[in-house]
């Protein structure tokens, strides 16, 4: 019977860094023990107490050179020392490693740190093998000669002239104070040696690797894997080779023979250990068989066979003498003779049947071809074992997994029976060995000597010790509790082998809360079978502890109330025998271990909050966390599902929330999106604890709505902004992405904004993961404590990421750039500069300044000069630095930049001077004069007002407003409704009041127009309250006159509280600065006429009607690009807190250079309309088809409103001008947009930017993008077509709209419009001709409604 035990052994651990340990060897004398591992040696007492060290590695290896040689292409090797022998004679520890080529090394017994190289000649010296390699001191020689040290060495693929022969005969002898190793006999002229070596055409392929050898009467052994033949270096066998010990010099008496060990008829041919028992004159071997080569079957398991010494020389015997009789049963040695065949001598031959086989010479080295049939003593099966040690029939073995086992052969063929099995290591142990006279085993596993004793004292406890098999006589002697012999135990009335004392294995926990409650957990294997409640008891501190549990191996009871720290007693009697407890159980047993009462406190944990969805990692900290046996969390009235670990923490657990359901848990009203919230309790063995101050917030699952940019470059760390709702649920979300179907494993951490609607991540460094050409697409989700988001992320375009080759920079010629401070901008050359990265993404510094980005293109980049603290013009050299996302280049990668100022100077003569004088004056003259016919307006300065000679002007912000040239290819057209609106103008002018706190606004921020500056001339628009006319002001400050618009109201004698409104919605545009808005120059007040507003003149007029006319062809790119304008000058209205609330196309201008400016900020609206009032009782006319559906229903306007009106001008860019929702009545039109319905898709808008205005259409103004985002949602739309290639980027770029081709949307509703009847109308088609013959009607697309709040425009 096998019996499974633990034990506690003495063990010794040299590292991992030192692992395996290959062999070991004892010292009997002194009972010392030595271990060889990798680059060290050690060195023990008998109780594996460490004595000395040495180490020696790893050090430098090549295959072709001796360690007193300079080679090449050496590599650190580990120096595995892998042969120890003990030499007597010089009372040294020979070790032999695998360093430089295989030296040793003597050491001083007492002290292996003490020691001296082995020193030699040629391959004489050269002893270890990186593969195997076996050695052995012959201590039958001589005792004035030098010992013999026999070496078994394999070839390791060195070269071959360093070497040594596979078996050969040393000596070691003292030379000063240096130890000579050499060969024992070596003489060239008459070519004879002592070794053996396989011949040079097959050494490098033959097979030889040894295993183990021993000496037996007057022989040595060794046992090796070999290949049968020369000619066969598949088949593998175990061959065993013995020579004469000590006489036979020259190896002449060497013979070969194999060893066969079969289970049924399958050969286990491949040796895996060997143990020569020389009491008994037995070999045992373990063998496993191998597919091809020395490749082991592990499918089949281990065979254990054994052969008597004496027969295996009866067969040696039977090789050499059928060699001398020419027999086929035996040949000479194919690896080291080139004729095998062996050779007929009668003398010989007598001599050796005379008993002397050690001196012959004609047939030496001899290959029996009868192998030697072994006897199979057990099967090991699926498994790896080596024996390591043979007593009597008692046979020890370990294996691969790390077991050490115990069998009893009885000397019967397949008889051998286990009867212990414990686990030793974790490691496979290996075969070799050391047993001291006491019996006890030192055996090696991994980095791990360990020693096992012999006999009884192996079992530490009683219960291994009665349930042993009866092999062995032990029992358990309670006066020095071990299990011993009878005669081993002093006081024989203490000793027992039918009755064990109460054990205990294991109890848990040992500590618990003061207020008891705690279930303790008691193990045992004396417990087999269920026990009755008066056979055991447990007392804590004396208080017994209350029964739950009586099953067999273990029992459990509830721990009384307490304090401190209480003994535990075990009382059991158990009178009972069972197969698996073949004794009985009395006694009482006081545990080693004491129950600690503990209290436990709750004081803090994070993260504060989580999504519903669960899967929050929540870190709880406090005091005596670890204690007792149950713990259970609750997080917000939810179950918290702790994670694994082997031990608790006692200041800290975590554990995972569940999915929140809110019936269950606590809502906390407070807070609008919180699902729900509640304390974090710890319930310890039902002992509760409460955090007291914070509680955990569930939020609502993040929905990721928007990814921007969408791009990065190949090494990442771009920002990418992400959008959404509930972005905070996490408090630290993490950014990963999918290639194909791959994941590409790399995190990056995000941060999130307060409100949760915005977080910013970097873009992951994918250069390791992916092969970019051009673009390469990955999807990326997110992870919120443990949940992915969004799900299903490969399917959602909106995850759809794009990667781009990183960006080169060319280096400036010789490292240096020669920079004119004069030029404002310094240029950077490079390639794919502008594909993964904004502008905002790339930080140039020069000499540590900021040099910011002006011009990004594909090949260049601009940025502006920085010079402040720098030096200029003094030869210093400033490092460029550029960071790109995670790339930077530094001054080694581009170069460094100087500094310099550009100048001219020349020597004047007199006479130059006095030109120069002259000419001054007469300039000045010319320019007086001129000043003097422009106040006049005579001469040249007169006006001509006739539509031929209108000369053409445009604004420019940054410098107020400039003179242009050359005539209008076609009329401005300025309309009602336009950003200048108009009326005609008749009658006589009235004096206008004005009120005083307006009119020092006007003059405080220098607004006010001189009369006699301003030339009003031809009108350009008119409408039911005023009229815009074409006007030429001059300015002192400046040459000529400016071409303006000049608006003004009727002189009808308007209302005080309507002049008041034209006037502040004029002044409104006062502090607007931004090239994409349109400003204000100035108000001109006339005391007895009404007042002028001066406006910059916008050569190309309104955006929708430049759109309208066919006889204008902008390409798709042109009209996003106006609508790109248009968000940029949004958004800058936006941050200034101004809401638009009439954003539209006939509201923007285009001015010279066709750049749209936002325009009509309360100007276009006729505040003289009879149906317009700013009473809240009266009806309001509003661009309903423009406006957002809060608007519509409760007349709340904000930016996200506008955004709506922006989504609705992308939607007129893309069709032409066409009218919205041209089917649709303007009545029906909040109920349309309320039943989901949206304008169709336009025939030429890219589908990228129609899902943008879709975006602008969301119902709910929170899920709007912002103005900001929609600039570079666009802006990165357009770059990322124009990065592609083929059709898609011919088309934006090249494909003209036409207007006739633009006007085929229809609008069949689904939803019921009541009683207009639109639902059934047949759709009709809508042309541009229809859009002009309705806009007298509804072009401003205003209705009346009864809600004054829309009256006014909001500054908020």
């Amino acid at each position: 019977m096998a019996v499974q035990t633990e034990m506690n052994l003495r063990n010794f651990s040299a590292g991992l860094e030192h692992s395996p340990l290959f062999t070991i060897v004892r010292e009997p004398l002194k009972d010392y023990i030595y271990v060889g591992g990798r680059n060290v040696l050690l060195h023990f007492d008998s109780q594996l107490n460490l004595i000395s060290t040495f180490k020696r590695g790893p050090e430098q290896y090549t295959a072709s050179c001796q360690s007193n040689a300079k080679c090449s292409q050496e590599s650190l090797q580990p120096n595995d020392f892998k042969l120890l022998a003990i030499s007597d004679r010089k009372n040294k520890l020979l070790a032999c490693g695998t360093a430089n080529l295989g030296e040793c090394t003597l050491h001083k017994l007492d002290n292996i740190s003490d020691y001296v190289k082995v020193v030699g000649n040629g391959t004489g010296y050269l002893v270890g093998s990186k593969k195997s390699a076996q050695l052995i001191i012959n201590k039958n020689s001589d005792q004035h000669a030098d010992e013999l040290i026999y070496v078994f060495h394999q070839y390791d693929a060195r070269n071959l002239t360093l070497s040594p022969p596979v078996i050969s005969i040393r000596t070691l002898t003292n030379f000063q104070t240096n130890f000579v190793m050499k060969y024992r006999y070596e003489n060239e002229q008459i070519n004879m040696y002592s070794f053996l070596d396989i011949l040079p055409i097959y050494k490098t392929t033959f097979l030889m690797s040894f295993v183990d050898n021993f000496v037996y009467k007057g022989f040595l052994y060794v046992v090796n894997n070999q290949q049968k033949s020369v000619d066969e270096p598949d088949l593998v066998r175990t061959i065993i080779g013995r020579v004469c010990n000590s006489s036979d010099y020259l190896l002449q008496s060497y013979l070969e023979n194999e060893l066969h060990c079969k289970v049924a008829d399958k050969l286990y041919n491949k040796v895996t250990s060997v143990f020569a028992d020389l009491k008994t004159e037995t070999l045992y071997i373990t063998a496993v068989p191998t597919k091809t080569g020395l490749t082991v079957d592990k499918t089949v398991g281990t065979a254990l066979c054994s052969q008597k010494l004496p027969q295996i020389n009866h067969y040696f015997l039977d090789s050499i003498l059928n060699c001398y009789k020419q027999d086929t049963g035996s040949r000479r040695l194919d690896w080291n003779r080139q004729d095998p065949r062996c050779n007929y001598n009668q003398d010989e031959e007598q001599v050796i049947r005379g008993g002397d086989e050690c001196h012959y010479s004609d047939n030496a080295g001899v290959r029996g071809l009868s192998p030697v049939t072994m006897k199979t003593l057990a099967k090991f099966e699926n498994n790896q074992v080596v024996l390591l040690n043979v007593d009597r029939n008692d046979l020890t073995f370990g294996d691969e997994n790390g077991r050490l086992m115990k069998y009893n052969t009885n000397s019967r063929v397949m008889d051998a029976e286990e009867y212990l099995n414990f686990q030793l290591s974790d490691h496979p142990i290996r075969s070799e060995t050391e047993v001291d006279e006491m019996g006890n085993q030192f055996v090696l596993a991994g980095d791990q000597v360990w020693k096992v004793p012999s006999s009884c004292t192996l079992h530490l406890d009683c219960h291994s010790c009665l349930s042993k098999n009866s092999v062995l006589d032990c029992g358990w002697c309670k006066t020095t509790n071990q299990c011993t012999s009878q005669s081993d135990c002093k006081e024989t009335y203490n000793f027992s082998d039918t009755e064990c004392p109460p054990a205990i294995e294991r109890i848990r926990p040992i500590s618990g809360p003061t207020e008891g409650g705690t279930t303790l957990f008691v193990y045992s294997k004396m417990i087999s079978e269920p026990l009755n409640e008066d056979q055991l008891n447990v007392y804590i501190g004396g208080t017994e502890c209350e029964k739950i549990n009586l099953r067999n191996l273990n029992f459990s009871c509830k721990t009384p109330a307490g304090k401190g720290d209480q003994p535990i007693e075990i009382k059991i009697e158990d009178h009972r025998t069972f197969k698996s407890r073949p004794y009985s159980v009395k006694g009482k047993t006081k545990l080693h271990t004491l129950f600690q009462y503990k209290d436990f406190q709750v004081s803090s944990f994070e993260p504060m909050r989580g999504p519903e969805s669960g899967g929050t990692t929540v870190t709880v900290r406090g005091e005596n966390l670890d204690i007792g046996s149950e713990i259970t969390v609750t997080v917000g009235g939810m179950q918290c599902r702790l994670s694994r670990m082997r031990e608790r923490n006692p200041n800290n657990l975590t554990c995972i929330t569940e999915a929140f359901n809110r019936r269950e848990g606590r809502k906390r009203r407070s807070l609008s999106r919180a699902r729900g919230s509640g304390p974090v309790e710890v319930t310890i063995d039902s002992v509760m604890r409460t955090s007291q101050t914070d509680s955990f917030i569930y939020l609502p699952s993040p929905h990721i709505k928007r990814i921007f940019p969408a791009r990065s470059i190949l090494s990442g760390g771009i920002p990418i902004t992400i959008q959404g709702t509930n972005l905070d649920a996490s408090f630290a979300p993490m950014m990963r992405a999918t290639h194909g179907n791959n994941d590409l494993d790399l995190t990056t951490e995000c941060t999130v904004k307060q409100d949760g609607e915005e977080m910013v991540c970097l873009s992951p460094n994918v250069k390791d993961k992916i092969a970019v050409k051009e673009v390469e697409t990955v999807h990326l989700y997110f992870m919120y404590d443990n949940n992915k988001v969004p799900s299903e992320h490969r399917k959602s375009a909106l995850t759809s990421f794009q990667y781009y080759p990183n960006p080169t920079f060319q280096p400036f010629a010789k490292k240096l750039f020669e920079q004119d401070v004069n030029k404002k901008e310094i240029t950077f050359v490079g390639q794919q500069l502008n594909h993964g990265a904004l502008a905002r993404d790339i930080h140039i510094s020069i000499g540590g300044n900021p040099c910011t980005v002006t011009t990004m293109e594909d090949v260049m980049i601009k940025c502006k000069l920085n010079t402040t603290g720098l030096e200029i013009g003094t030869g210093k050299r400033y490092a460029v630095v550029i960071n790109i996302g995670s790339l930077t280049f530094r001054d080694s990668d581009i170069g460094f930049v100087e500094y310099y100022r550009s100048s001219s100077s020349s020597s004047l003569s007199g006479a130059g001077v006095a030109l120069i004088i002259i000419l001054i004056l007469l300039i000045i003259s010319i320019i007086v004069l001129f000043i003097i016919m422009k106040r006049q307006r005579c001469g040249v300065f007169k006006p001509k007002l006739d539509d031929s000679n209108t000369m053409n002007y445009t604004a420019d912000q940054d410098t107020a407003l400039i003179r242009a040239v050359g005539n209008p290819n076609s009329p401005n057209d300025y309309t009602e409704g336009g950003a200048y609106g108009g009326y005609n103008s008749s009658g006589e002018a009235k004096h206008a009041h004005i009120d005083e706190e307006t009119l020092r606004l006007i003059e405080n921020e220098h607004l006010l127009v001189d009369m006699e500056c301003l030339t009003l001339a031809d009108e350009i628009g008119k409408g039911n309250f005023g009229s815009v006319r074409r006007g030429f002001l001059t300015l002192p400050e400046q040459k000529g006159d400016i071409l303006v618009a000049v608006k003004s109201l009727h002189n009808d004698n308007p209302r005080d509280i309507e002049l008041q409104s034209f006037l502040q919605e004029a002044l409104r545009m006062k502090d607007f600065n931004h090239p994409n808005v349109l400003a204000l120059i100035g108000v001109c007040l006339n005391l007895d006429a009404m007042p002028l507003v001066v406006l910059p003149f916008m050569k190309h007029g309104d955006l929708l009607t430049y759109i309208r006319d066919e006889h204008n062809q902008p390409t798709i790119k042109d009209l996003i690009m106006f609508g790109i304008d248009i968000a940029r000058g949004m958004d800058y209205l936006s941050s200034l807190k101004f809401v638009h609330r009439d954003l539209a196309a006939r509201n923007c201008m285009l001015d010279e250079e066709f750049h749209v400016r936002v325009a009509d900020f309360g100007l276009a609206r006729d505040v003289y309309e009879k149906e317009y009032y700013s009473a809240s009782n009266k009806k309001a006319l509003l661009p309903v088809k423009w406006m957002a559906p809060e608007c519509l229903e409760k007349g709340t306007y904000s930016a996200k409103s506008d955004v709506w009106s922006f989504g609705v001008v992308l939607w007129e860019l893309m069709t032409r001008g066409l009218k919205p929702y041209p089917e649709v009545d303007n009545w029906d039109i909040a109920r349309f947009l309320k039943a989901g319905r949206r304008m169709p898709h336009p025939n030429y808008c890219p589908d990228p930017l129609y899902e943008i205005m879709l975006e602008c259409w969301q119902w709910l103004p929170a899920e709007r993008p912002t103005f900001s985002q929609l600039v570079d949602e666009i802006t990165t739309m357009v770059e990322q077509i124009e990065h592609k290639t083929g059709m898609i980027r011919r088309n934006i770029q090249s494909t003209y709209v036409n207007v006739n081709e633009c006007n085929n949307y229809h609008y069949r509703d689904e939803v019921d419009l009541g009683d207009s009847g639109s639902s059934g109308s047949r759709p009709r088609r809508n042309t541009a001709e229809d859009a002009d013959e309705e806009e007298s009607k509804e072009d401003d697309v205003f209705f009346a409604k009864e809600n004054g709040a829309h009256q006014k425009k909001l500054a908020v």
